[in-house]
């Protein structure tokens, strides 16, 4: 028992180093010739234009969902007039720099939406929440997020990509593997972000 703990320690540290190692080569690539711009703008292109539908309808929804389940919550309080200030933070704290900042908006207009319309909110009372709810601290938390958040997602993609091994069936492994260390390594890293976030610009 003890040697097999042992194993997966070493196994475990070993993934680290290596991790670790491939940061350091590609930020040290990144900043030598020669700078591949073509393909860099390419890139910006697929997987920033490319995705515009998937990006506008996840902030349509998730704002429309946020509002309505929130606004029978806050029901209970009699705080029906705030679902906007909700919406907004949450939308621009936590959910803005896991989807953009384009999605904020149009998941902060869904939110709108779902308040006018199935919520009876006044219009001028919603957007008055909203922006009474958004401070500039707000909007550094959604914008140094993404970066992080990209960062550790396209390396810990990288790296296990890389060490793929055993064909198409290493590949399907590798995959699945690649997308629950991501997600894992995001929502750890969310929260020492926040933490260090709140101590530096609050």
């Amino acid at each position: 028992m003890f040697s097999l703990i042992e194993r997966w320690l070493k196994t475990a540290a070993l993934e680290a180093q290596e991790y670790v190692y491939l940061v350091g080569r590609a930020l040290r690539c990144a900043v030598t010739p020669p700078l591949y711009r073509h393909d860099i703008v390419e890139q910006l292109d697929v997987i920033g234009v490319g995705s515009m539908t998937v990006v506008l309808l996840s902030g349509l929804f998730t704002g429309a969902a946020l509002a309505l389940q929130s606004g029978q919550t806050l029901d209970q309080f009699g705080a029906r007039p705030v679902v906007g200030r909700l919406v907004a933070a949450s939308m621009i704290k936590e959910l803005g720099p896991v989807l953009t900042i384009i999605s904020d908006f149009v998941g902060i207009l869904g939110g709108w939406v779902v308040a006018r319309y199935t919520l009876q909110v006044n219009s001028g009372l919603y957007w008055s929440s909203v922006t009474k709810s958004l401070y500039m601290q707000d909007a550094w938390m959604g914008i140094i997020k993404p970066f992080v958040f990209g960062f550790i997602i396209v390396t810990v993609a990288c790296h296990v990509g890389l060490r793929t091994r055993g064909g198409t069936a290493g590949v399907g492994k590798a995959t699945t593997l690649s997308v629950v260390m991501g997600s894992v390594a995001v929502i750890a890293a969310d929260f020492f972000v926040t933490q260090l976030l709140f101590f530096l610009i609050y």
